[in-house]
């Protein structure tokens, strides 16, 4: 799939985007307090020798990214299935239809 960067600009990590998913679904399942694993991770980190708090931004952006993307594709697919608008109902037929069968359309001949 590739490799997220954990900053927008001048990124000094970069995480695989298979672990974001799975860090998604993850934190689906996970009780509220989120921050005693991003912290236990944070000293992970440092601990490789990563010092710096990308792995938090990382997952950050990755998920406003996800939103944005399933935003964007909600309105793409709701956009196709909306109808074109239909033309403006005429109160009087046309004059063509008046023509062609005056008893249909009351011609005032």
């Amino acid at each position: 799939m590739g490799l997220f960067a954990c900053t927008p600009v001048a990124p000094s990590l970069a995480v695989d985007l298979r672990v974001l998913k799975f860090l998604k679904g993850f934190f689906v399942q996970l009780t509220p307090n989120i921050m005693a694993w991003t912290d236990t991770l944070q000293v992970f980190l440092n601990e490789q020798g990563y010092h710096h708090h990308g792995s938090v931004s990382a997952y950050h952006w990755y998920c406003v990214l996800f939103m944005q993307n399933q935003d964007l594709l909600l309105n793409k697919i709701n956009a196709a299935r909306v109808p074109p608008m239909l033309e403006e109902v005429r109160k009087q037929p046309s004059a063509y239809l008046c023509a062609c069968c005056p008893l249909c359309f009351g011609a005032s001949n």
